[in-house]
């Protein structure tokens, strides 16, 4: 405790501004990159001819950094209640509160899924574990149109499985849209069903 009393609070005030000002700017430019990356290097595999992630992965990547922001926040709004007492202990507690955002972040970019040759792998966010469905599971792949009076385009890809479990994808992702072809030939060529909408 006598290490903790030695402590200067301004000079902890300025290690939570910047870390909270440097985590504020990261929130909005890396999960851009860090799931790519993250995932190409973890995920990387030859069979794997198509690796993507959902909107949800940046969301949480995002929200984890902006927890960091949201405890040094909460570490200047209640810093007049406790800084007679002690002003240090918050300190620590706020540094505590901040590295939880590292494992929030990691389950945000272990949310994906990838096609093969042998079928569709996915990792829900809600889990760390991959659930794999194999090309014969496939019962149906449904396309959704949207029309309007000049043009149609694929809306949504639906993938419903012989389980009941369903997922569906984004037909005007461009990620996605380089590989429908092959999706729905793996589906037909597996006895799925392929409902080309109307």
């Amino acid at each position: 405790m006598k290490l903790l009393d030695k402590m200067d609070h301004d000079d902890v005030d300025k290690v939570v501004i910047v870390t909270a000002i440097i985590t504020t700017i990261c929130a909005f430019i890396l999960p851009v990159v860090i799931l790519p990356i993250v995932q190409g290097t973890v995920l990387f595999d030859r069979d794997n001819w198509f690796v993507n992630h959902t909107g949800a992965a940046y969301l949480v990547v995002t929200g984890a950094f902006l927890v960091v922001t949201a405890v040094s926040l909460l570490y200047f709004f209640t810093k007049r209640y406790w800084m007679n007492k002690h002003p240090i202990v918050p300190a620590v507690i706020v540094f505590f509160l901040m590295l939880l955002s590292f494992p929030a972040g990691w389950v945000g970019a272990m949310n994906y899924y990838y096609f093969t040759d042998e079928g569709f792998t996915v990792n829900k966010m809600i889990s760390l574990d991959e659930t794999f469905y194999a090309w014969e599971d496939v019962e149906l792949l449904a396309l959704t149109i949207t029309d309007d009076e000049t043009s149609a385009a694929y809306d949504t890809i639906e993938l419903t499985f012989e389980n009941g479990d369903r997922f569906e994808f984004d037909a005007s992702d461009p990620n996605f849209l380089n590989h429908r072809r092959n999706i729905m030939q793996m589906v037909e060529a597996h006895g799925g069903e392929v409902d080309r909408g109307r």
